[in-house]
């Protein structure tokens, strides 16, 4: 867990009292950390870190580092506990309340009790709601609550503050066991209509409020910053006194980046989780090597081998220095470092989606595929046929087909191969084996389903196959509504990432030489006019160049911000995307990243040709 380190501190040194409104979110999404641990770890790790920045006050850069972490340790350790890891619980509890409805109306459709609905349902479900009813279902069967509704009562109170709709629905599915088949069957229509429609609502507010604060993130956490940078360059220029470089390091390279990660963090966690291919539990999922790893490092060091020495090598008090500083050479000298970065990150992107594509297409190509799949099965099991036998009638049908080399078929052959060389019982086989074969949790949840009430009643099972195959395309066209609302956030982010923060990055840039040059093109032209007319040449002191932080050290400084933002905007827009699918993160920084860069780069060297080699020629030349 992300500062996890900072909330132990704070259980061996509980400085601060407990804080009732923190312990009740907590309680509610089972946080293993109390309000008094979170406070206290907080409150140590800013002290100490203020402490150390006292010590290292006469060393430039150190104590501005020290003293930030502390910010970012204590405010961040409190924000991530408080809010986002909050928020994060409650959209899977949210999740799982779904699910679990789902499941119980499936099972209460079969003519089963409603304590043996919650008690074969609580097997499937997971996370806090799965824990809570085998936590009811434990204490039932212990005798400590005599009735289901005494033991909803003590979950009742958490539930209401999560989702109310949850508690509707047990109610009328409690109700519909006490009626006649035939109107059981239009209360459990009515019920997962009325959550189906719950999440919808849900989905589109959680989604407007995520476009109001993607509104927020770029306007604050991007443009603030990057405009910012458009003044830099006057600052630096007529008020050089009031900055230098490692400030301007602490600002830009550090400050604005954590905060643009923080605000994009606490946004995302507003996205509802449509993600449900997990590739990192697939036995095909191939981790990059340690070794990558450091040849990434290694490739951007060796980048920034020239670019180190000239930045060390800086002398802004002789012209020929400052005359080098404003050329195109060390222009692209420094522009080297930031390409070895660049670099690093496209390979690390590149290896981490290239070794695990094929692995995530096959599971988004079987996910898509399955409605149809649980049609095959519906239609066999109306038949009383085995689901042991309907594995191998569901890859001849799709071989008859024409989709022999589909997923799906891969998937389902070595499910029944697996079954076949075991004596395992086919929802064994599901539980284990299934989530090597299929790393989607929205295919094993499903199939596992299946196989549970193939062993009550075939017939049942056909009809519930059938019943999940609604709620499936109803959870996909949720989907779809989701990215229809999501579309106008995404194009605005993806405009950020790869126009916006590249454009006002090598404006910066650019325009720091392109200010001086003008100043000391002025210079000339006055002091050519003064000689023409017999008069002494005057310095009108319109730029100090050599009190300037050079635009080399600008361009470096600027780079690696435009990086970071870069970076930090593609993680944020991926989630917003498609969830936490890491093979999608990767794609999308890849992808943005290639082509923020290039424009910074085309940008970079045309603004810089055209002022140093065209409109500017022969200026600050020695």
């Amino acid at each position: 867990m992300y500062f996890g380190f900072v909330y132990e501190l704070g259980r061996k040194f509980p400085l601060v009292p407990p804080i009732d409104n923190w312990d009740e979110k907590f309680e509610l999404v089972e946080f293993p950390y109390s309000s008094s641990e979170v406070a206290s770890g907080s409150l140590i790790c800013m002290i100490a870190a203020s402490a150390l920045a006292l010590l290292l006050l006469p060393l430039p850069l150190l104590p501005y580092m020290f003293a930030f972490i502390g910010v970012i340790l204590s405010l961040g350790s409190i924000v991530w506990a408080v809010s986002i890891e909050y928020s994060q619980r409650v959209v899977a509890f949210r999740e799982e309340m779904l699910q679990a409805l789902l499941e119980i109306s499936n099972y209460i459709s079969l003519n089963t009790s409603m304590e043996a609905a919650i008690s074969f349902s609580s097997q499937n479900v997971s996370g806090t709601l799965g824990k809570q009813l085998r936590d009811i279902v434990e204490k039932i069967a212990s005798k400590e609550y005599m009735t289901l509704g005494e033991a909803f009562g003590h979950y009742i109170p958490i539930w209401l503050r999560i989702n109310p709709e949850f508690v509707k629905g047990l109610t009328l599915l409690q109700t519909a066991i006490e009626t006649q088949a035939s109107e059981r069957a239009a209360i459990i229509d009515e019920v997962i209509e009325t959550v189906i429609l719950s999440y919808y609502d849900s989905g589109k507010r959680a989604t407007e409020n995520l476009s109001n604060q993607t509104k927020t993130l770029i306007s604050v956490g991007v443009l603030v910053p990057m405009m910012s940078l458009i003044l830099l360059p006057l600052i630096t220029i007529f008020l050089p006194q009031l900055t230098n470089v490692p400030l301007l390091i602490f600002i830009y390279v550090v400050f604005f980046p954590s905060m643009l990660l923080f605000m994009s963090m606490n946004f995302a966690t507003n996205r509802i989780q449509v993600s449900t291919i997990e590739v990192s539990t697939s036995p095909r999922f191939s981790e990059i090597p340690a070794l990558w790893y450091e040849l990434a490092f290694g490739l951007a060091v060796i980048f920034f081998i020239f670019p180190g020495m000239h930045i060390l090598s800086i002398n802004m008090e002789t012209p020929a220095g400052v005359a080098r500083e404003y050329s195109l050479e060390s222009v692209f000298v420094v522009w080297l470092g930031l390409f070895g970065i660049f670099l690093a990150i496209e390979l690390l992107a590149f290896l981490y989606a290239k070794r695990n594509e094929q692995v995530w297409l096959e599971m988004d190509e079987t996910e898509r595929d399955i409605p149809h799949l649980l049609q095959i099965f519906a239609s066999y099991l109306s038949l009383n046929r085995s689901m042991e036998s309907i594995l191998g009638d569901v890859v001849n049908d799709y071989e008859r087909h024409g989709f022999g080399g589909h997923a799906t078929v891969k998937i389902i052959r070595a499910l029944k191969e697996k079954l076949d060389n075991t004596k395992a019982s086919i929802r064994t086989t599901m539980e284990k084996t299934l989530p090597q074969l299929a790393p989607s949790r929205r295919m094993v949840q499903i199939l596992r389903r299946i196989a549970g009430f193939t062993e009550i009643d075939q017939k049942s099972a056909a009809k519930s196959a059938k019943m999940i195959r609604s709620q499936t395309l109803s959870i996909y066209k949720l989907d779809d509504y989701i990215q229809t609302l999501l579309a106008e956030t995404i194009s605005i982010v993806s405009i950020s990432v790869t126009v916006l923060a590249p454009l006002l990055a090598t404006t910066a840039t650019v325009m720091a030489a392109a200010i001086v040059m003008s100043l000391e093109f002025i210079q000339q032209k006055i002091n050519t006019v003064l000689l023409a007319v017999g008069s002494e040449t005057i310095d009108l002191e319109l730029a100090k160049v050599s009190s300037i932080i050079p635009p080399t050290v600008l361009e470096l400084i600027v780079g690696l911000y435009f990086l970071e933002t870069t970076i930090i905007l593609s993680v944020f827009l991926a989630n917003i995307q498609s969830g936490t699918d890491r093979y999608r993160i990767a794609k999308v920084i890849f992808s943005n990243t290639l082509l923020a860069f290039m424009i910074y780069t085309f940008m970079l060297f045309g603004g810089y040709f055209a002022f140093t080699e065209i409109i500017f020629k022969g200026v600050l030349v020695r």
